[in-house]
């Protein structure tokens, strides 16, 4: 071990593993990560998407989809979340072919002013383990401007208002503290998250296209109490997976 911290030890040479998609050559180029999968249920229930393949793992059916946008095929898949299994996904996803990624999911709000809004993450702060195996150790990482613009073109004909922020992802959720918040928000974060700094990383070691599309309806200091709302909020959400497709599509 050449250095005293593992995690900053960035690995060039080939790895162990090779990424192997599950789905064969079931993929399209365009892909939507989704984070919720009382949507995907729903939207499958009610017959907007398709099921394409399902493969059995320790999780359970792990099943792909394909919606149809404006004649064209998008591929949405479910992702558990944290960082590591995220960055499985898209590994498995860009063995299978993808070219273009947007993940949608939840965060928490850090300022109380914006509660219950919809967020696009403009750069990530690296507080979780997975991006340091894909590049070297900065602070954060940012978001391809030309796809920013992307997502927002995409928003204009939406009712769902939204902001542009920098998130902080993380890997130690019941480890926040409030000390610790107060300095993110100084460095410019406003909503917190488990997964976008490592998609990013994943994405640009494979020089693969990647935006994220948040939604939260709750604050991170009165997180259990407002939690029980997230569930009445699945309009919006099921807009935003159709967001996210258009989005994906125009990249």
């Amino acid at each position: 071990m050449a250095g005293r911290y593992p995690i900053f030890e960035l690995i060039r040479s080939d790895s162990v593993i090779t990424p192997k998609s599950p789905f064969d050559n079931d993929f399209n180029k365009h892909l939507v990560v989704c984070f919720f999968k009382d949507v995907i249920d729903e939207l499958h229930k009610s017959g907007r998407i398709e099921e394409v393949k399902s493969y059995k793992s320790e999780f359970g059916d792990y099943p792909l989809y394909n919606a149809r946008f404006n004649g064209e095929n998008v591929s949405l898949i479910y992702s558990p979340s944290g960082a590591a299994m995220a960055a499985g996904v898209l590994e498995e996803a860009i063995a299978g072919g993808v070219k273009y990624i947007m993940a949608i999911g939840s965060c928490g709000v850090l300022d109380d002013i914006y509660e219950a809004r919809v967020f696009i993450p403009y750069s990530a702060v690296r507080d979780e383990g997975t991006s340091y195996h894909y590049l070297k150790a900065e602070d954060e990482i940012a978001v391809d401007r030309r796809i920013l613009k992307v997502i927002e073109e995409a928003f204009k004909e939406s009712s769902l208002n939204h902001t542009i922020v920098k998130t902080w992802s993380t890997d130690g959720l019941f480890r926040i503290s409030f000390d610790k918040v107060k300095d993110i928000m100084m460095n410019g974060c406003y909503i917190i998250d488990m997964e976008c700094s490592a998609l990013l990383a994943v994405s640009k070691y494979y020089n693969i296209k990647f935006g994220q599309i948040f939604y939260s309806d709750y604050n991170s200091r009165f997180l259990m109490k407002n939690f029980k709302e997230w569930n009445k909020r699945r309009t919006d959400k099921i807009e935003l997976v159709w967001l996210a497709i258009e989005s994906c599509l125009m990249m």
